[in-house]
């Protein structure tokens, strides 16, 4: 693990006290080398190759969850929505927003680290400083911090509809225009207010506040796998409870945010332990020096797992969601087949012969019903 990241500036304070976060893990490299010349933008010091490879990666995965979220939102205009999809439809959302903040990141730390005039604008005393300090606020607090405390409320937050679920008298579905709104809207607050430890610090210790946004980290996915795994597995009382939404939604769908959840406890449980030792100096010992060898190692390597999880969880949800749950499944192809047949200008209807003989059957009813009225 990198216990030093460089340029202090790139970093946040609580009480004049260094504190490191998850974006500060990500975005810095273990190779970073402190005795270069420049210092790089948010001290990002990767090499070309995985610059490159981080923009094709989200080169594919913004068009997938772009392609979802279509597929999704027009029965989300709907006046009657259940806040499930709601909830989805958000979590895909902030799949979009992350996936194009580390495109445009990639994309400029690949194009500044060649520019040495940008670069000697970003070392500038005064207003280097100052650029480097608000870049670092905006991308890797408002956005990447901000995003990441997001993901884990909404998945929190569709865990408790599947729970409450259970129970006969919830309601499903959301009618009101401000009900949705709050539902989209609430998760972001609440990441930008309670899951800020700047904001925890103006009531609590430093150190308190410090280590409640820690705690705050693992929570929310720790009760969304517990709520989730209860949602699974109803009591006998239940059981005779009739589903009143497709299967797809209240059997597929929790299973694979119950898989979404253990990796997001998996990830976010190392990131936990490389940050109370950067931030609390808090080591954990066996007692011998082999045995804290292999567990330095151990979590080294989770870390290193964690890392590729965080990234790739942007490409596993929507792929998920589109093969496992039959609703996604049907919303995408449809839209699918909406978008082939406008590039290859054709027309994609389709006649469903069970709707037309229904419609004939009823037609046929009403005309014999008339004919019996005007007989009597």
């Amino acid at each position: 693990m990198n216990n030093s990241f460089g340029d202090q500036s790139t970093s946040w304070s609580v009480e004049e006290n260094s504190i490191k976060w998850v974006a500060e893990l990500l975005i810095h490299n273990s190779s970073t080398n402190e005795s270069a010349h420049y210092l790089p933008i948010l001290a990002l010091n990767t090499s070309v190759y995985t610059n490159i490879s981080l923009i094709v990666f989200y080169c594919i995965v913004l068009p997938l969850n772009v392609f979802l979220f279509a597929s999704i939102v027009p029965e989300l205009t709907r006046s009657s929505v259940m806040k499930l999809k709601l909830l989805v439809a958000t979590l895909v959302a902030v799949n979009i927003l992350w996936s194009v903040t580390w495109l445009f990141l990639s994309v400029a730390v690949t194009i500044i680290q060649e520019s040495d005039e940008v670069m000697f604008i970003l070392n500038a005393e005064e207003d280097g400083v100052y650029l480097q300090k608000s870049i670092w606020e905006i991308v890797a607090h408002q956005l990447i911090e901000n995003l990441l405390s997001v993901q884990s409320i909404v998945i929190f937050a569709i865990s408790i509809d599947r729970y409450l679920n259970l129970f006969s008298s919830y309601a499903t579905n959301c009618e009101n225009i401000f009900a949705k709104m709050f539902l989209v809207i609430v998760p972001f607050l609440t990441a930008a207010t309670v899951f800020d430890h700047r904001v925890l610090a103006l009531v609590l210790p430093a150190e308190s506040a410090v280590f409640c946004r820690l705690c705050l980290l693992l929570c929310p996915s720790l009760l969304a796998v517990t709520l989730l795994l209860i949602a699974l597995f109803p009591t006998e009382s239940k059981n005779g409870f009739e589903p009143r939404f497709p299967m797809s939604m209240s059997i597929a769908l929790p299973r694979v945010m119950l898989l979404v959840a253990i990796l997001d406890v998996f990830w976010r449980t190392a990131f936990f332990f490389q940050l109370i030792e950067v931030d609390f100096e808090f080591h954990i010992i066996t007692g011998s020096q082999t045995g804290d060898h292999m567990l330095q190692n151990f979590l080294n390597a989770t870390y290193e797992v964690a890392v590729f999880i965080v990234h790739f969880s942007t490409f596993y949800l929507p792929i998920l969601l589109m093969v496992f749950v039959r609703h996604y499944r049907t919303q995408s192809s449809s839209r699918f087949s909406q978008i082939s047949a406008m590039l290859c200008c054709r027309s994609d209807t389709v006649v469903d012969y069970r709707c037309e003989t229904m419609r004939s059957i009823l037609a046929d009813q009403k005309k014999r019903r008339s004919m019996m009225m005007s007989v009597h």
